[in-house]
């Protein structure tokens, strides 16, 4: 199998976007009237995560380098060249990827909220099946990708004056109090990570998609991102 220029998802335009629903629309013995689109919507999204759970497959949406062996066979000629042209990705938007993917895996295993959940063990022995409070998701998402510095989770307030350097950034900006801390995330589908609701689902840490107020927080980021 060819290497994918970048994984593909929800949100995501170009030449691999058609090419995926050209595949999965073979897969299905579809082989005519595909409409020619290049943007990934709603209905490749639920085409794709059909195909992942009939096949057994972590159901997530995404189609990476991770991808299923399966439905290599349904790329045809003409596919794999659309695969070929594919925007490739710079290092900070493959680990902004990653990141979002992990933060995806944690709303998929949480079992909701519980304050101080994740503190006073290694962030090494954490799972995301755990219950887990704003700061220690937080901190756990962010070490996953190397992009925080430290072997424990932090409380919500040392976010506000330690984590990376002051200000907002390109891919997603910390924000945190005394009291809380939740990532705003710039690419892609979701608003923000967040433990805290605000009119978007239950408790617990998960994407969301719906916004909420960033005033009497501080803007943190991580350098080159």
């Amino acid at each position: 199998m060819q290497k994918l220029n970048r994984s593909i998802k929800a949100g995501d335009s170009g030449p691999d976007v058609l090419a995926l629903k050209r595949a999965l629309a073979r897969a299905r013995g579809k082989q005519k009237g595909v409409v020619p689109t290049r943007r990934f919507g709603g209905a490749l999204n639920r085409s794709l995560r059909r195909f992942q759970k009939l096949n057994g497959l972590p159901v997530d949406g995404v189609y990476g380098d991770r991808r299923p062996k399966i439905l290599a066979p349904f790329f045809d000629a003409y596919g794999r060249r659309l695969l070929r042209q594919a925007p490739k990705l710079t290092p900070q938007e493959e680990t902004f990827n990653r990141l979002l993917s992990f933060m995806e895996k944690i709303t998929r295993d949480t079992p909701g909220y519980l304050y101080g959940g994740g503190h006073g063990e290694p962030l090494s022995g954490l799972q995301t099946t755990q219950a887990l409070d704003c700061s220690s998701s937080c901190s756990l998402a962010l070490d996953h990708e190397g992009m925080f510095n430290d072997d424990w989770a932090w409380v919500s307030g040392t976010f506000s004056y330690q984590y990376g350097q002051p200000g907002s950034g390109k891919f997603f900006t910390v924000y945190a109090n005394g009291e809380h801390v939740f990532i705003r995330l710039h690419k892609g589908p979701y608003w923000r990570f967040d433990t805290s609701p605000h009119g978007d689902g239950g408790r617990g840490p998960r994407l969301r998609k719906l916004p909420r107020f960033t005033f009497r927080f501080a803007a943190r980021h991580w350098p080159g991102f």
